[in-house]
C-alpha cells in the first residue's frame, strides 16, 4: 500500500523534523548525560566534589587559604598593572604572519580553502589554553568555594568557566596533556614569583589565551570578508565548501555572526586590546615588549 506522506509528515512535525516527543525525550536525555558528565568537575553540580566545610579544621585552613589567595591575586594585578604577560596589536600580525608562512594577500578561492586550515591552527593554540585554564579553576573553587567570586576576578562568565572545567578533562587532553611552549613559559615566570596560586595562574593563562584568540578572529574575518569579496564570482554552494562551513545557511549565519562580534572592514571592534576597560592613563607608561606574550 502507498505511504501518505501527509501522514508521514504530520507525525515527523510541521517542520519536517523529527515529532516533538521524541525531541523531548532526546533533550531530557541530553539534559542528563550532561548533568552526569558535570558531576565529575568539582562545583558544577550539587553532588560534584565539593569544598571542605566551613565548620571543620579543614574547611578552616581552606578559608584562610582563600583569602590569602584573592588578596595575593589582588597584589598581583597592582603590582604589573595588571598582568605580567602583555601583547599589542603588532603581536597578532606576528601570529597571523608566522601561521601562513609570510603570506599577506587572500583574493582567490584558493585562499579561502587555507583561511580556516589557519583559524583551526590557532585555534588548537586556544583550546589547549583553554583546558590549562579550566583545571586551575576547578583546583581554584576547591579553595575559593565560589565560581562567581572566581569570575569576578578573573573576568569570566558561569559559562565560560564551566565549558573550560569540561573541557579540561584528561581525556580532552591527549597524552602530552594541557601544554604549549607558551603556557610552559607562564607558569615558568609566575612559579618564580614569591606569591603563587591557581587564580594567579589561570590570570596569566588568560591573557595569552585571549591573545591567541583575537588572531584566529582575525582569520575569521578575513574568511568572511573574502567571502563577501568572491559573490558574484563563484556560486554560494562553492564559496560554503571552500570556507569550511558547508552549507549556504551555515555560512550566512557564520558572516552574521562575525559582522554582530566584529564588525565589518575598519571596525574599530577589530583591532583588539588586551585591557579594553582600562583606561590610558593606566597602561602609557608600561614599558612595550617585543615579542608576543612578553613578560614585562
Amino acid at each position: 500500500m502507498p505511504t501518505d506522506r501527509r501522514r508521514s509528515r504530520d507525525a515527523r512535525g510541521a517542520d519536517g523534523g523529527l515529532p516533538p516527543e521524541v525531541l523531548a525525550q532526546t533533550r531530557r536525555l541530553c539534559e542528563e548525560m550532561g548533568r552526569e558528565i558535570e558531576t565529575r568537575f568539582p562545583g558544577l553540580q550539587p553532588d560534584s566534589p565539593q569544598p571542605a566545610p566551613a565548620g571543620t579544621p579543614a574547611g578552616q585552613e581552606r578559608l584562610e587559604r582563600a583569602a590569602r589567595w584573592l588578596q595575593d591575586l589582588m597584589w598581583h594585578k597592582r603590582m604589573y598593572r595588571p598582568a605580567r604577560f602583555r601583547w599589542w596589536p603588532e603581536h597578532l600580525v606576528d601570529i597571523c604572519t608566522k601561521t601562513t608562512g609570510g603570506q599577506l594577500d587572500f583574493s582567490t578561492i584558493a585562499h579561502l580553502q587555507l583561511l580556516p586550515r589557519h583559524r583551526n591552527s590557532i585555534r588548537d593554540v586556544v583550546d589547549r589554553f583553554s583546558g590549562a585554564i579550566g583545571q586551575r579553576l576547578a583546583d581554584a573553587y576547591l579553595t575559593i568555594g565560589s565560581y562567581d567570586t572566581i569570575g569576578s576576578e578573573l573576568g569570566l562568565t558561569m559559562d565560560e568557566m564551566r565549558s573550560m572545567v569540561i573541557w579540561s578533562d584528561v581525556d580532552n587532553a591527549g597524552l602530552a596533556g594541557w601544554s604549549h611552549p607558551q603556557i610552559s613559559r607562564v607558569l615558568r615566570v609566575v612559579g618564580r614569583q614569591p606569591f603563587r596560586s591557581p587564580l594567579i595562574e589561570a590570570w596569566e593563562l588568560l591573557q595569552l589565551s585571549r591573545m591567541y584568540q583575537a588572531a584566529a578572529d582575525i582569520f575569521e574575518d578575513l574568511t568572511v570578508d573574502l567571502i563577501g569579496e568572491l559573490r558574484g564570482q563563484r556560486p554560494d554552494e562553492v564559496l560554503a565548501v571552500a570556507s569550511g562551513s558547508g552549507t549556504v545557511a551555515r555560512m550566512e549565519q557564520r558572516i552574521e555572526r562575525a559582522y554582530a562580534a566584529r564588525g565589518g572592514p575598519g571596525d574599530h571592534r577589530r583591532y583588539p586590546s588586551q585591557f579594553r576597560s582600562i583606561t590610558a592613563s593606566q597602561t602609557s607608561d608600561v614599558p612595550m615588549s617585543t615579542a608576543a606574550g612578553q613578560a614585562t
